[in-house]
């Protein structure tokens, strides 16, 4: 386990906080696009996501409507969220991402 107080450390706080107030979500994405970055700001870090940057689009039902709710993560915050929801106790497996 990661340092609290190291920037990963801090992340790891972050998701978990913001699983339960839901401002992350939980479960899977019901779709997922990789590409460079577009400006955004991370959902998780809340940094933009820069063009020399991998960008993570994460799609999401959502339960109120019959749309989607999209978020923009940065690659290593994604696999952060991916390691917090497994520790987490979702149900759902986290996403296979290779380790940075």
């Amino acid at each position: 386990m990661s340092d609290p107080t190291s920037p990963e450390g801090v992340l790891r706080q972050r998701a978990r906080a913001r699983m339960k107030s839901g401002v992350l979500q939980t479960r899977n994405p019901v779709a997922s696009y990789a590409g460079t970055g577009s400006g955004a700001p991370c959902v998780l870090c809340d940094e933009p996501i820069v063009k020399a940057e991998i960008e993570f689009e994460l799609d999401f039902a959502d339960t109120a409507a019959p749309s989607r709710v999209t978020i923009h993560m940065h690659f290593r915050c994604r696999t952060i969220w991916d390691a917090e929801r497994a520790a987490f106790g979702c149900s759902a497996a986290p996403s296979s991402l290779p380790s940075l």
